[in-house]
């Protein structure tokens, strides 16, 4: 899938997205401010386990910006 905005490209996530998405989510500051457990330190096992999960067919769309 992939949805154009005027100002982003959504797209679905891929193993490609492990080391950027470990790159901004190991961060204190951001696990401080999620209202659900996230992982910190955050690693590529954790960033490979939330691509599975979002990558399941079900009632929420987990889509990845570029």
């Amino acid at each position: 899938m992939q949805i154009l905005t005027p100002t982003s490209l959504l797209l679905d996530w891929t193993a490609h997205d492990i080391p950027s998405r470990v790159l901004h989510a190991d961060n204190s500051r951001i696990g401080a401010m999620m209202r659900d457990v996230f992982p910190f330190p955050y690693t590529p096992e954790d960033a490979y386990l939330f691509i599975a999960m979002a990558k399941v067919p079900g009632p929420n769309l987990f889509l990845a910006m570029i």
